[in-house]
């Protein structure tokens, strides 16, 4: 092992890579009894060229499975289990409208 990252408390759920960013998503551990995990509504980014995190990125959906969009480098599909999907952009400077979008999923 070369290095480590520390994206989220509790389980990772999913993550992908484009040219020098690392997103994730997961679960984090919650304060109460048990200590029980909860599905983390910040994507947590890492620059690998440092090896250091970036501004997280909050979503609206509970992220599940996340990917970079090949046509568009810089925006990520971040999908829930219920079929919700969120269109991100990492290199928005201003807040962008929000895409958000519901997939018929068979049960």
């Amino acid at each position: 092992m070369v290095s480590t990252l520390d994206a989220h408390t509790g389980v990772l759920s999913d993550f992908d890579v484009q040219g020098n960013h690392l997103v994730t998503c997961g679960q984090s551990l919650r304060q109460g009894p048990g200590g029980v995990t909860h599905p983390d509504r910040n994507l947590m980014i890492f620059d690998l060229r440092i090896l250091r995190a970036i501004s997280p990125i909050p979503v609206m959906v509970l992220p599940y499975q996340l990917r970079f969009l090949p046509s568009m480098s810089s925006r990520i599909a971040v999908m829930s289990c219920i079929g919700q999907v969120q269109l991100v952009d990492t290199a928005a400077l201003s807040a962008p409208p929000i895409s958000l979008f519901q997939v018929q999923m068979p049960m």
